[in-house]
């Protein structure tokens, strides 16, 4: 024999099943970088089906291991684009004058369009420059401009750590005139300048030419006990609560049954 359970009961029984689940699930954007100057995992494996853009430089040996970049990334969130150089020793950023990166982008992919800038391999069309140097302690000061670096007016500061090799670098997509959906979606010619200050030779990524960076729109990741997780976990989830709601409403109606019999 089973119990009758009211109309009122089983509602509520239903309802708390439904917030119980659906807590377990919270919805964020891939991939948003902690600028702390650690390269966390994310930088490597990317979250969400989105990965970061990577170009790698060689060892130069005419250029200091500490002014000689190895490996510049990017990627975005929604809100931010995300950069990181990495240098074959730990990056100097101490001298007079002090020592300075460069990062040229022809946001619109258009020559026509910007400013030149000669030590970013001559390049033309620079609709952003962002320039970057020491701050205090182990800050770094991160300018946006809207133009080349001679030319250009400040439009506003990003934010940069630097941690003995690896140098991170937040700056919103605003202003850079992008968004995470619309204008990231196409290649934006770039060169990465980093000026040592002194008279040995700076170090130019790519060596010649341009490499393309992309930003796109980041893809929705569920987040479970602070663990990213793919769709898929959304999914299970919410069949799990789709049998368990009809698992009770099947009991509500065959305790009602047994009852009237």
């Amino acid at each position: 024999m089973f119990r009758y359970i009211s109309g009122t009961a089983w509602k509520r029984a239903l309802l708390f099943a439904s917030m119980l689940l659906l807590s377990m699930v919270t919805v964020a954007s891939a991939i948003t970088i902690i600028i702390d100057g650690t390269r966390e995992a994310v930088w490597d494996t990317g979250v969400g089906g989105q990965l970061p853009g990577i170009q790698n430089d060689n060892n130069e040996g005419a250029i200091g291991d500490g002014y000689d970049v190895q490996q510049f990334l990017w990627t975005n969130d929604t809100t931010n684009m995300y950069f990181a150089m990495q240098t074959y020793a730990s990056t100097i950023w101490t001298g007079t004058p002090r020592p300075t990166l460069v990062i040229c982008m022809n946001t619109d992919n258009n020559t026509g369009t910007g400013g030149a800038y000669a030590n970013c391999n001559g390049m033309t069309g620079i609709d952003r420059s962002i320039v970057i140097d020491r701050g205090a302690g182990s800050a770094l000061t991160v300018d946006v401009l809207d133009s080349d670096p001679n030319t250009g007016n400040s439009l506003g500061a990003g934010t940069g750590i630097r941690v003995n090799a690896f140098n991170e670098i937040s700056v919103p997509l605003a202003l850079l005139g992008l968004n995470s959906s619309t204008a990231c979606t196409g290649p934006i010619p770039s060169v990465v300048y980093f000026d040592n200050g002194i008279v040995d030779p700076d170090d130019n990524t790519p060596d010649a030419g341009t490499f393309n960076m992309n930003c796109g729109a980041p893809t929705a990741v569920t987040l479970s006990n602070s663990m990213a997780q793919s769709h898929t976990t959304t999914l299970i989830i919410f069949a799990i609560s789709g049998v368990l709601l009809l698992g009770l409403f099947s009991f509500s109606a065959v305790s009602r049954r047994q009852s009237k019999n």
